[in-house]
């Protein structure tokens, strides 16, 4: 039957201006979320969020400090056990050789799926409820395998025989294989070995989607072509080739999905190959398209053509000459001062980086529509690498500095050596 929203009332006080009231509503599911959309019409469909860090009794914090403190595998599995949310791939490691992977954190049980999870599920009937959590035994894990190491990098995690429903959806998994590519060629590994293995910037992926494209183009710049066609696939700052690819691959999708998607297609694009490769399958999605082409090739002709006059008239007319970095730029902006005019600018720290969404050295791109930046925007804020058997030796490098104040001289003396891969011990050597 029918039930009332639950309510809850929030006063902002505001510094010289009147006090903000905020109602929030929630449901049995969870608290309603779709109320923060300024469109929301009337008759709009009311969605509540069901989360797992919602539910009671969360003891995350004391599962933190058990691994803290634990002093062999065995004990930092055993303290996994409360980590509730939220979920994280979590590898373990000890001084007797043990190693082990646990996909620690709640991950509910749902009575049925509704649409691989994909989309809301309706919340007036009890068909999609969570009947409770997966068992901690039960949780995607592994302990000493026998191949000696251990991997993850957002990729699939589980397999067709698993009996619980973990996503609806899975990253590209080409990170993991080119770790796992990496770790199988040799059994002997330094500190340095790591080191290089975390900047490695291979784009499996990208490289054999663009070297299948061109033979499907018929009319294209040499001097294009040329470049692509003798691209190794590494996402290098100073090379012009990762720069031409990636704003092909993008304006590719803009001409095949942006019309239908409007608005949600800056949400959808997530630098989904698969799903490119899937549309230009079908021929409907090629014809369908603002430059209104023939086939999947003309297509392809059109999206290439694109991006390279884009490129043109920002970089020049030689595209030898051009520069992945010159596009793919971190912007390190202060969290607070970013928002002040002039300040903003003094202290976006920005360089230009390596890598893309598929590289081991992580740096993801976000696309225009209006022009070809890419700024880079997700990639790892802290490289670690550690030898059990002195690990007080361990190294790092952190992505801008030790301190937040803008005028200390440590604010982001560390970001040329976050991207260029120089490492600094952890603990000071005694003097």
């Amino acid at each position: 039957g029918m039930e009332a929203f639950g309510t809850r009332t929030e006063t902002i006080r505001v510094k010289g201006g009147d006090d903000i009231k905020l109602t929030g509503r929630s449901t049995r599911h969870g608290p309603v979320v779709s109320d923060l959309d300024p469109d929301r019409k009337p008759d709009d469909p009311t969605l509540a969020l069901a989360a797992a860090f919602l539910w009671p009794n969360d003891r995350t914090p004391e599962a933190l400090l058990a691994m803290d403190l634990a002093r062999s595998a065995d004990e930092f599995h055993d303290a996994l056990a409360n980590f509730d949310s939220p979920q994280q791939n979590v590898v373990y490691a000890d001084r007797d050789g043990h190693i082990g992977f646990v996909a620690a954190g709640r991950v509910p049980v749902r009575r049925q799926v509704f649409e691989q999870s994909l989309l809301p599920a309706p919340g007036w009937v009890e068909d999609y409820d969570w009947t409770g959590m997966i068992p901690f035994d039960a949780l995607p894990q592994i302990r000493d395998p026998a191949a000696g190491w251990l991997a993850t990098a957002n990729n699939r995690i589980v397999d067709d025989r698993y009996p619980y429903f973990m996503a609806g959806s899975w990253p590209d998994d080409e990170r993991y294989r080119r770790i796992a590519e990496m770790l199988q060629a040799t059994d002997k590994f330094d500190v340095a070995a790591f080191e290089k293995m975390q900047q490695d910037t291979l784009s499996r992926p990208l490289h054999d989607l663009v070297q299948s494209w061109l033979p499907r183009l018929k009319d294209a710049d040499p001097a294009i072509i040329g470049l692509l066609a003798q691209w190794d696939g590494r996402m290098d700052r100073d090379r012009p080739a990762p720069l031409i690819a990636t704003l092909w691959l993008e304006r590719t999708g803009d001409l095949l999905v942006r019309k239908p998607l409007g608005k949600a297609y800056d949400d959808w694009w997530q630098w989904d190959i698969e799903a490119v490769k899937r549309l230009l399958a079908d021929p409907k999605w090629c014809r369908d398209n603002p430059e209104h082409t023939r086939d999947c090739d003309d297509l392809l002709q059109h999206s290439l053509a694109k991006a390279v006059g884009e490129l043109s008239s920002a970089l020049g007319a030689d595209p030898v000459r051009w520069k992945w970095g010159d596009l793919h730029r971190l912007h390190f902006r202060h969290p607070i001062f970013r928002y002040v005019p002039i300040l903003s600018d003094w202290l976006d720290a920005d360089l230009p980086t390596d890598g893309d969404a598929f590289t081991v050295n992580r740096g993801v791109p976000a696309v225009s529509s209006v022009g070809p930046a890419l700024p880079d925007v997700h990639g790892p804020t802290l490289r670690l690498s550690i030898d059990l058997k002195d690990p007080m030796q361990a190294v790092a490098t952190l992505a801008g500095g030790q301190s937040g104040n803008p005028l200390s001289p440590h604010y982001a003396d560390m970001l040329a050596d976050w991207r260029d891969g120089r490492y600094r011990p952890i603990v000071a050597p005694s003097v």
